[in-house]
């Protein structure tokens, strides 16, 4: 596979669990050898989120936690225990081209809890292309779009007079 010149991108969000930053944006490039692009983050505060991104992010959230299944009950003695569900952070693969075949991927950490025992069970949920229906997709597709767009805009801050050529005239 030929490898484009394009930066890995993902997101992490989750509007109960970032309360000082609502989203994270990271990217990097790392097949440039020893010279690579190392993980950059953007921070975005949950009050600067652009309105329509919010609602797709929102969006997703949504959809991933709703196939959170239905804890099973845990037996003790004289009792049986539903644990409360708690979900927590969402990441999203925006851009890879080692997975673009399966993209877009997203994942949903939630937490499995008796709070009585002091028990916390950490589970996923994993969604990559075929799992999303076309609305889904939809928005996904819509996301991908804004996250790439604020991670080039931040890229070119960045590498600045390096772009499109200009590095081929610093002699």
């Amino acid at each position: 596979m030929a490898l484009k010149h394009q930066l890995n991108i993902h997101l992490d969000y989750g509007p109960h669990c970032f309360e000082l930053w609502g989203l994270e944006v990271r990217y990097g490039y790392h097949y440039s050898g020893e010279h690579q692009l190392r993980e950059q983050v953007i921070r975005v505060g949950a009050d600067h989120i652009e309105p329509k991104l919010k609602i797709d992010l929102d969006s997703i959230y949504e959809a991933l936690k709703g196939r959170i299944p239905e804890p099973e009950r845990v037996r003790l003695p004289h009792t049986e225990v539903k644990p409360t569900v708690r979900p927590a952070g969402l990441t999203f693969v925006v851009l890879d081209q080692t997975r673009a075949m399966t993209l877009p991927i997203a994942r949903l950490y939630y937490y499995e809890e008796i709070e009585p025992l002091g028990s916390r069970i950490e589970r996923r949920i994993y969604l990559e292309k075929p799992d999303w229906t076309s609305a889904e997709n939809e928005v996904c597709e819509g996301v991908r779009e804004s996250i790439r767009k604020l991670a080039w805009k931040d890229y070119e801050r960045l590498m600045g007079h390096h772009l499109f050529g200009a590095a081929e005239n610093d002699a």
